[in-house]
């Protein structure tokens, strides 16, 4: 799907029985977070947290075979449209709600504001958006918009848009 290499090696996984034991061994206690300079993928999967899944190991893989991204958005969003789901549900279906009720975050507030918005609201917009991109223009476009220094210029560059062009063409993509 990312159209890569394989790595060298496989990537070490680490599965954690709560969020505290993670915290205690690895110094992050978030359900997730991948090493990518280690390999390394740690995940909470117990009684009440299951974060199982390819996300932590898209990271690791894009960071040695795209590079760094240099933008959340492409970031969490690359990670997120390999599952096309989220807590289950298709991205699409996220997104459609949002839309319809009108609570759909802006284009300009994934790229410049990630993390002041609920990640239970960014995670699946940033996948669908990605995944949007992917199915519109292809994986090569992902990986130059996920490792460009500007995100702006880049939507010019390789979509010949401007950011609200983008956005625009994105939102009445979702039905």
């Amino acid at each position: 799907m990312l159209e890569i290499e394989p790595l060298e090696r496989p990537i070490d996984s680490w599965y954690y029985a709560t969020n505290s034991d993670k915290g205690e061994i690895t110094g992050s206690s978030g359900n997730a977070h991948a090493n990518d300079l280690a390999m390394e993928a740690h995940t909470v999967y117990g009684p009440e947290v299951h974060a199982g899944g390819a996300h932590e190991d898209v990271h690791v893989l894009a960071w040695h075979r795209i590079g760094a991204t240099n933008t959340t958005l492409m970031g969490e969003g690359l990670a997120v449209r390999v599952g096309e789901v989220w807590w289950s549900d298709p991205l699409d279906t996220w997104v459609e709600g949002w839309k319809e009720d009108g609570s759909l975050l802006s284009l300009r507030d994934l790229i410049d504001d990630f993390w002041s918005h609920d990640d239970a609201v960014t995670y699946p917009t940033a996948g669908h958006f990605v995944l949007w991109v992917d199915r519109t223009w292809g994986m090569d476009t992902v990986k130059a918009l996920y490792v460009a220094d500007d995100l702006n210029q880049a939507f010019e560059d390789e979509l010949g848009m401007t950011t609200g062009e983008v956005e625009a063409a994105w939102i009445d993509s979702i039905e």
